[in-house]
């Protein structure tokens, strides 16, 4: 804020336009006498302190190779100079680098607190080693001090350059992925308008199946079929209601005694009157057996259901007439369902086109789902905002105005 506010005071300068991918380099030429400053400081101090680690590595190379009587001490110090000497060998020089630099002084800390900060275990048996310790524990010190050192230089000239970078890596990764999604969204909208025309195929297939020939005389047998089933149920229905004397049925078994074979005719009359009259014996015989016992005195049923039976006895060959059209019904019925088995082809294709067309229109409904959630990803996208950032971030680096053109 303080430098935007000094260059409002500043006279006036010509902005300073870059190519973004020329960013880098701009700004290394630009803060070129401060970074080859601290790069030169940094390089010496770095070699001095890789040089300290070098000493430290040969001082517990000494150490490794010394004995004492107590052989569980010195398989302690072999584990400890082990360790120790592999951390200094992960010390490298960097490159010259805001990010590897601040890398390679983590890196030169985390060896150094391995090595200082010893277990309870190393402390009470490294005992035997102590003057040895003594002098790692110096030479630590040595190469603590030197990286507190150089870890005040100004590093600010380094870390723009850094943060520059890692702002613009930012923004190409935008701008791939802008291009990207424009491409995706393309496509995607290509892959609908393809299903939508497979659709509409489909469906113009499936049109001329439903108007042809062959599906109009299935329609009209199916209609057929239907009409006749009713017509039957309608029959069930009406013998149901003739025949449906069970109560006095039920009364007549436990009153009268009859063969076991008309107990059991009776008793399916008594569970489904229909049913047993249509595909069973029938009931003229039980309903003459029923007003001889009425007749004789055997078995007796108040006047309304005795009017019944007479009623029943009356209509008998009515309903076995209706049982004939019945099975002649059924019989016509059998043969509509035969026919039906010659249109059993294009059903089956008119079916299967239906699924296509119904997983075609799901895929592409996913699609545009898809496709929606990649335009409002895409309008999330603020290239221009990022850009301004960056261009504030490098105006107050180099302290005058820097319009980034990309």
């Amino acid at each position: 804020m303080l430098s935007k506010i000094k260059r409002l005071f500043k006279k006036e300068e010509k902005t300073s336009e870059i190519g973004f991918d020329n960013l880098a380099d701009f700004l290394e030429s630009e803060l070129n006498e401060k970074i080859t400053d601290i790069k030169s400081k940094t390089e010496l101090q770095i070699d001095l302190i890789i040089n300290e680690f070098q000493n430290l590595k040969k001082i517990i190379d000494d150490m490794e190779g010394k004995k004492s009587n107590n052989m569980f001490a010195d398989n302690v110090k072999n584990r400890f100079c082990a360790r120790a000497k592999n951390g200094i060998e992960s010390i490298k020089k960097p490159p010259l680098s805001y990010e590897k630099i601040m890398n390679f002084f983590g890196d030169a800390d985390n060896v150094l607190k391995d090595i200082t900060n010893i277990s309870i275990t190393e402390f009470r048996h490294m005992h035997e080693f102590k003057d040895d310790m003594g002098i790692v524990s110096a030479k630590t010190r040595v190469i603590a001090e030197k990286l507190g050192r150089i870890k005040k230089e100004d590093f600010s000239s380094l870390k723009k350059i850094y943060d520059a970078e890692k702002n613009s890596e930012k923004i190409r990764n935008l701008i791939l992925l802008k291009k990207n999604l424009v491409m995706e969204i393309v496509l995607d909208e290509k892959e609908i308008v393809s299903l939508e025309e497979e659709v509409k195929q489909k469906k113009e297939e499936l049109d001329k199946i439903i108007n042809s020939r062959e599906m109009l005389a299935m329609e009209q047998t199916n209609s057929e079929i239907k009409e006749i089933e009713n017509r039957m149920k309608s029959i069930e229905q009406r013998i149901s209601t003739e025949l449906g004397i069970a109560r006095i049925l039920k009364k007549f078994i436990h009153t009268v005694e009859i063969p076991k074979h008309d107990i059991n005719v009776i008793e399916k009359y008594i569970e489904n009157p229909a049913e047993a009259f249509l595909r069973g014996d029938t009931i003229r015989n039980i309903i003459e057996n029923i007003i001889d016992s009425i007749e004789k005195n055997f078995f007796s049923v108040d006047e309304k259901e005795e009017e019944k039976i007479f009623d029943i006895m009356r209509k008998i060959d009515l309903v076995e007439s209706m049982k004939k059209h019945y099975f002649e019904m059924e019989m016509e019925l059998n043969e509509k369902i035969s026919a039906l088995h010659a249109y059993e082809n294009i059903n089956d294709k008119k079916h299967m086109i239906k699924k296509e067309i119904d997983f075609i229109e799901k895929e592409s409904l996913k699609i545009k789902n898809r496709k929606i959630e990649k335009e409002e990803e895409l309008n999330s996208i603020k290239i221009d905002d990022e850009i301004r950032l960056l261009e504030n971030f490098v105006s107050d680096a180099i302290g005058r105005e820097v319009k980034i053109i990309l």
